[in-house]
């Protein structure tokens, strides 16, 4: 049997390495609704986004290279509005670079076999006061490219 796609495979296994790497901080395979929003919480956006390339012109079943890119997103409420947004960003920042870890550590998400890497890709953030939950809050984003052959 052919294997569609590593997409939920590769969720799995991050959201078990990151918890792993990050006891205590909340960590799931979606956003959570508002009202079960940690002060600190990691989640992978919803949207993989990606492509299946043939990777060998010939006779029957044709070999496909994957190629994709999940978000990682880090999220860090400040209910201490004098703060300021920096504490909340540089947090958000800190929580991100362990994700980075977790991918140089091992790119292969300990999926040696299934994958051929996943690797830290682009980022972003942003700090906004929010209004619920109140304080800053600050998201970083990190761009998860990862790469499997199909067969």
């Amino acid at each position: 049997m052919a294997t569609s796609s590593t997409v939920a495979t590769v969720r799995t296994q991050l959201v078990t390495l990151i918890s792993a790497a990050l006891p205590g901080i909340a960590v799931t395979r979606t956003r959570p609704r508002l009202a079960e929003l940690e002060r600190e919480h990691i989640w992978l956006e919803p949207r993989a986004t990606g492509r299946h390339e043939i990777a060998a012109i010939k006779a029957g079943r044709k070999p496909r290279q994957e190629s994709y890119t999940l978000t990682a997103v880090v999220s860090v409420l400040d209910q201490d509005e004098s703060d300021g947004p920096e504490v909340a960003e540089a947090r958000a920042l800190v929580l991100l670079s362990e994700i980075e870890d977790v991918l140089a550590d091992d790119p292969r998400l300990g999926l040696a076999g299934a994958i051929d890497w996943a690797t830290a890709s682009e980022f972003e953030s942003q700090v906004f006061l929010s209004a619920e939950p109140e304080g800053w809050l600050a998201e970083a984003k990190l761009g998860i490219d990862v790469v499997a052959r199909l067969t």
